[in-house]
């Protein structure tokens, strides 16, 4: 190429090879990640465990995060190795400043507040702005699981809505915010989500 180059006339170019970024037990060879594909293992090329461009799309992984990665980097002509978690953080904080609030509630258990005066509640769609959603309550509201067994016999917040003790019998101890507390998120009208999770499995539970 240089020698024909030369022999045209053609400006010499320079050319710099940098190293490779790898993120640490991920595979990226697309032989290997098409046998897994093939057998089941994974679920396409945009399986949240792969770092494939339809992959990491998948997961929401923004192109500034990859901007603010290489400025925190920079380009070096050794390999990098990365953990993935140094992306997913930088890619939380850009996304943060953006992305709306909405509940989710894996594994749903219901408890029922036959006191609660509320039936209607005005939630912030994102904490810096002034947008908000109203949510309608009834009687029952579900929680997770998970907070359920955690928090049981407990007193504890359901975000933006009221102060309860968790029992056998729910108490309404308040409806002001309390920053003591544990806040727990909550769904009282909702309908059915499928999550899908970092490691490739599906939950479900009411958004």
């Amino acid at each position: 190429g240089y020698i024909l180059g030369h022999k045209l006339g053609l400006k010499k170019q320079t050319v710099i090879q940098y190293g490779r970024f790898n993120v640490i037990e991920a595979t990226t060879k697309g032989r290997e990640i098409r046998d897994l594909i093939k057998s089941k293992e994974y679920l396409g090329w945009d399986d949240p465990r792969l770092v494939t461009l339809k992959a990491l799309k998948r997961r929401g992984i923004t192109k500034e995060a990859f901007y603010e990665l290489l400025n925190h980097i920079g380009l070096v002509k050794h390999d990098v190795n990365l953990d993935f978690n140094m992306i997913a953080a930088i890619n939380r904080k850009i996304l943060d400043k953006r992305a709306n609030r909405y509940y989710f509630v894996a594994k749903p258990h219901k408890i029922s507040i036959q006191s609660l005066a509320i039936n209607k509640v005005n939630i912030p769609i994102h904490p810096d702005k002034k947008e908000t959603r109203i949510l309608s309550v009834n009687k029952d509201i579900f929680i997770s699981e998970e907070d359920y067994q955690l928090f049981k016999d407990k007193e504890v917040r359901l975000m933006h809505l009221s102060n309860i003790k968790l029992g056998k019998k729910i108490e309404v101890l308040s409806e002001e915010k309390t920053k003591q507390l544990q806040k727990i998120q909550w769904v009282s009208e909702g309908v059915p989500v499928k999550v899908l999770m970092e490691n490739g499995e599906w939950i479900e539970g009411i958004g």
